[in-house]
Formats: structure tokens, sequence, C-alpha cells
């Protein structure tokens, strides 16, 4: 059995979400190791960095040893002159994964080998979600995010309440929240259990859960820089896979993953279909096809696929 080293361990949501279960999930294919850092790596035919990159001295030294180095940049690229300033590492990796379409059609140039993989439905609901005429509509991020939903919020008034789950004690979050309001000329005004006026209440995965179960419908809006066009697809797919109508702006990498597999979101402008019944039964019919493609068991079939091809050449 090939053995695969995952790391390095960092205590990350990305870490936990991808290092973790995707290192449970290829222990049958593989014989798994985790390691903390680059100077620490147990023998392997394989090393797959998560988020962190790994050095290009480690690169070669793992090649020069019969090794393959296998990364996964993840929010590591503020744009494509980093990217390029990358190149030497990302053209010495066999084999760089990423999360979005758009990320590894920017990253393609400068790599031997570009793959894409989904994240696994860790947030799905189990059962999809009930049809509700009324409620709230759910906004779920990082605070350094909110500044485009309510400058989008302060043009396009919504019809039903916003409650937003957000890390609402990190205070790098929140300067960064800041930086990003004043680029966009707008104001925040934060307050206990509030945002702009908007209820506001921190995340967690219980807390996450109960709203999802609860909201009437879900948004999200994406701003125009690099990053913000080339995020994956993860929040869409944690909404609609649990069966609850999300809406997003139509030139969003969510809103354009949906479109080429046969779904058109709805855009946030567009309430009557948004907020109607018949939305949420087109949600609900493709949530079951998602919940398949998100399968954890589905999306470490890629992984392997991805990595036995590697490892053959």
């Amino acid at each position: 059995m090939k053995r695969l080293a995952i790391g390095p361990a960092r205590d990350f949501p990305s870490w936990h979400w991808i290092g973790l279960d995707m290192a449970r999930a290829l222990g049958g294919s593989f014989a798994t190791a985790l390691f903390q850092g680059f100077g620490c790596v147990p023998p392997s035919d394989a090393v797959v960095a998560i988020k962190v990159a790994p050095p290009l001295r480690f690169v070669r030294r793992v090649q020069a040893g019969g090794g393959r180095v296998i990364f996964l940049p993840i929010d590591g690229y503020a744009d494509e002159a980093a990217i390029r300033a990358d190149r030497a590492r990302l053209g010495a990796c066999d084999l760089v994964l990423a999360h979005s379409e758009s990320l590894a059609g920017c990253l393609a140039p400068h790599c031997r080998r570009v793959g894409f993989v989904e994240h696994h439905g860790k947030y799905t609901l189990p059962e999809p979600a009930a049809w509700r005429p009324e409620g709230f509509v759910l906004w779920v991020g990082g605070m350094q995010n909110i500044p485009y939903l309510v400058a989008w919020i302060e043009r396009h008034p919504l019809r039903h309440p916003l409650r937003i789950l957000t890390d609402t004690e990190n205070p790098r979050a929140l300067r960064a929240a800041r930086r990003v309001a004043a680029g966009l000329g707008v104001g925040l005004r934060v307050a206990a259990g509030s945002i702009n006026g908007h209820e506001m209440r921190p995340w967690s995965e219980a807390a996450q859960r109960a709203a999802l179960r609860e909201c009437k419908a879900a948004l999200d809006i994406k701003g125009d820089g690099f990053n913000q066009r080339t995020k994956p697809p993860a929040k869409a797919q944690k909404y609609v896979s649990s069966g609850i109508p999300f809406a997003c702006n139509p030139d969003s990498e969510a809103a354009r993953y949906f479109r080429d597999r046969g779904f058109a979101l709805a855009s946030p402008e567009a309430e009557a279909r948004w907020y109607s019944e018949e939305y949420w039964r087109e949600t609900q019919r493709f949530a079951a096809t998602l919940r398949r493609t998100l399968a954890l068991e589905s999306v470490a079939e890629t992984y392997r696929a991805h990595i036995e091809a590697v490892l053959k050449d």
C-alpha cells in the first residue's frame, strides 16, 4: 500500500474540513500519516501539503528521494501577480489541487498538473430543509466579508429580516472588515448582537446547524476582487445541498459553478423567484444530486484518482 503524508496539521477550519477528513477517508486506499511541519514528515510516497505552501527545497528533497508533492493552496493568493511570483514552487510540485475551477484556471499556466476537487458536504443538513413561507434570510461567513453584504443591502433592502453568523470575537477579522468597508465606502456600525442594524450572532457548528434548519432562505454576495472571484462554491453548496433557497450575485463563481451543472441559482434581486415555493422545490430536486456529489466517499474517490495518477507517472 502506498504511503501518504498529509499536513501540516494546524488548528484551521480548512485543516479539519480537508486534512483530517480526507486522511480518514483515504485510509482504505493509502497508508496515511499526519505531520506537523515540513521538518518532520514521515517516510512516504507522496506528501499532501494543505494550505501551508511547502518550501521549494523541501519539494526538491522529496522528489530526489523518489516521492511526489501535492499542494492545495487554500486562500493563499491575493491576486494573479502572487501566483506568478510563486511559479517556481507551483511548477516544482507534481500536482496542485484547487477547490475553485476559476482558481485552477489561473494556476494552470504555472503548474505541471492541476486538478479540481470539491469540498465534501461537511455542513450539509442530514435531511433537506422544510418549506417556510416566512422567516429570516441567513448569511454565514468571516467578518471580513460582511462589507460586501452590507454594501449590497444598502442598495437592495431585503423583504425579510437578515441574520448574520460570523466570528464576532475575532478582532483581526473585524479590523480586516473595517479596511474592506473603507475601500468600498461603506460604514460599519458594530454593536452587541448587531451590525448595521442587522442581527448578528457568533458562529459555531451548532449555531449554524440550527440556523440552517430555521431560515427561510440564504444569501451570499461576492465582491469583484481576485480573492472574491476565485472563492470556491462551498458556501452555496452547503445551502443548496441542504435544500435551502439560496441567492447570490449572478457573476460569482458559485453562480457559474451551478449554471455549468444545469441549475440556475436565484439572483437576490429576483426576490419573487428566490422566496417562492417553486424555487424551493427546484432546490430540493437539485439537492438530491448534489448530496451524492459532495458525499465524503465521492470526494475522496476524486482525491484517490488524482493521487494515483501522480504516483504512476
